[in-house]
């Protein structure tokens, strides 16, 4: 007997699944998954992806996952792909994804006479600068 009460001999939908094009979208999902009316059940790295297992309010099982990139696949040594199931690390995918973004640091001058002006600079990590002026 499964864990949702069905015996193994019944039929119907297990779960519907949902790919998602990359890890941050993955992590961004979980963020979103947690306090909704979906409720988490759990997560697993396949090693060939990453996934999250939610049900929805009629109890329907869904799966939202992101598949590796195949060269980061594991091999055996007669070149078969590995697949197996292992806790999704989900403190490491939120923080590894989300601090990825670009990180800004901030200059503000007072500058003219009588100090009047105030520039403000926002700055990205990647050199690209965006001035604000104000009077």
């Amino acid at each position: 007997m499964y864990s949702f009460g069905w015996p193994l001999s019944s039929a119907g939908l297990f779960h519907f699944a949902i790919i998602l094009p990359d890890r941050k979208s993955l992590a961004l999902t979980y963020l979103a998954s947690r306090g909704g009316r979906v409720r988490y059940e759990g997560s697993a790295d396949h090693l060939v992806s990453e996934a999250l297992y939610l049900r929805d309010p009629e109890n329907n099982g869904i799966e939202i996952y992101r598949d590796r990139p195949s060269k980061e696949w594991a091999r055996d040594s007669e070149g078969h792909i590995m697949m197996d199931t292992f806790p999704l690390n989900l403190n490491s995918l939120v923080s590894e994804e989300l601090n990825k973004g670009e990180r800004h640091t901030q200059k503000h001058f007072l500058v003219g006479q009588g100090s009047d002006t105030f520039i403000s600079e926002s700055q990205t990590l990647k050199g690209q600068s965006n001035f604000t002026m104000k009077n």
